[in-house]
């Protein structure tokens, strides 16, 4: 791959504008010396003539933060939404002029959950591993990664490779950790690396495009000019030591939750063998869906709306949600409104699924139609100290 195409950037998408917090937003105006700023955990570059493609080419990471069209900031210790969230408030105001863009195009504008291209493979993945979450850390280069012990060879395609590999570190590494997946088809644990010291001053290690880490479908399925166009054509000219560093977290102790990107909450889907059910004894030891954002209610739109419809029996497919539920009231008419009480604790909200979207009912709480319930508990946060050095005084 020329080093013009490895750099070429033609397919991104504007995800939203953050309203920053004051001490985010200190550090990130700080005076910059000779037009950059870098720590271990970010770094600014500020330009004239930055555009989205420069700062792209510049971060070589899967989403970017422009201030005002003329500052670009790399946050390495950041790749989900949720983790965005804590520089500030989302908003559709971008007179604050903070915006996150990310690679690729996103067919879902008002979800936006394609931060990175393994949402889908960690969304789709086999029960075992339902609670974790998987985030695209960057693409590298390694010289001396001939030191470092493989932990797993593997013969299949890379995304069957890149299961088999997370298997094998959470034997390994526990809950939250990362590993890294080289075109080689060699898996490397995040507890190797420590095994050889590899962040010693004598191993280099290049952070690359993206686009040099194509041998991952998923990846290669956002710089693709057409459907036709193969995916071994931006595999040919790599390293056999190029590796891509994923992350894994747990964030739901329970695997009968799955972890939502989209809510940064871990959520189950309880479908009941009978159809009469007590709402009081629905989730006894989490909490009922509290449906209270418009986001909450698209979420329910495109994930669950399907799935109650694909399995709907006798019409009967009514789902349970928190009777507090905020947003959910604001959907109701007037008249339903006036008939709703909060303090009558005997009134529940249920969901009936049409063909396009939900509809809000007011019913008893006790032995009523509904084949499903919705119960939530909040997602475990592994790393606490994600924006540490973003506080810290400066170098």
């Amino acid at each position: 791959m020329s080093a013009l195409e490895d750099l070429s950037i033609s397919t991104y998408e504007h995800v939203g504008c953050l309203n920053v917090k004051n001490e985010y937003h200190r550090i990130f105006q700080q005076q910059l010396s000779n037009d950059s700023q870098e720590s271990s955990s970010y770094q600014i570059f500020s330009s004239s003539i930055m555009d989205v493609e420069l700062c792209f080419r510049l971060c070589r990471r899967w989403t970017i933060l422009i201030y005002d069209k003329s500052r670009c900031i790399c946050l390495y210790t950041i790749s989900e939404h949720h983790e965005y969230a804590k520089l500030g408030d989302w908003t559709l105001n971008c007179t604050n002029r903070y915006s996150v863009y990310t690679l690729g195009i996103n067919k879902s504008i008002t979800i936006r959950t394609k931060f990175n291209p393994l949402s889908k493979i960690s969304a789709s993945i086999y029960q075992p591993f339902s609670a974790y979450d998987w985030s695209l850390d960057g693409c590298y280069y390694f010289s001396e990664i001939q030191s470092v012990r493989v932990d797993l060879k593997f013969d299949t395609d890379y995304e069957q490779g890149l299961q088999m590999c997370m298997r094998k570190c959470l034997i390994r590494s526990g809950k939250s950790g990362y590993f890294f997946l080289s075109r080689r088809k060699n898996c490397y644990c995040s507890t190797s690396f420590n095994d050889v010291k590899i962040h010693s001053s004598s191993t280099t290690a290049l952070r690359k495009s993206i686009k040099q880490c194509s041998f991952l479908t998923p990846i290669c399925f956002v710089f693709k000019n057409t459907m036709t166009t193969s995916c071994q054509q931006y595999s040919d000219g790599m390293s056999f030591d190029t590796l891509a560093k994923i992350n894994y977290k747990m964030y739901c102790f329970n695997n009968a939750f799955g972890y939502s990107r989209v809510l940064h909450q871990c959520i189950q889907l309880i479908s009941f063998s009978s159809f009469y059910r007590n709402y009081k004894q629905l989730c006894s030891t989490t909490n009922t869906f509290r449906l209270d954002f418009e986001q909450q209610w698209t979420y329910l739109l495109t994930y669950y709306l399907p799935v109650i419809m694909d399995k709907r029996i006798g019409g009967k497919s009514a789902i349970w949600i928190d009777r507090r539920s905020k947003y959910a009231y604001e959907l109701l008419t007037q008249r339903e409104k006036e008939k709703y009480n909060y303090l009558n604790e005997d009134q529940c909200l249920i969901l009936y699924p049409t063909f396009d979207s939900w509809y809000i009912k007011i019913v008893p709480c006790i032995y009523y139609y509904a084949y499903y319930g919705l119960c939530q508990t909040a997602a475990i946060e592994s790393n606490l100290n994600l924006m540490k050095e973003f506080t810290s005084e400066p170098q």
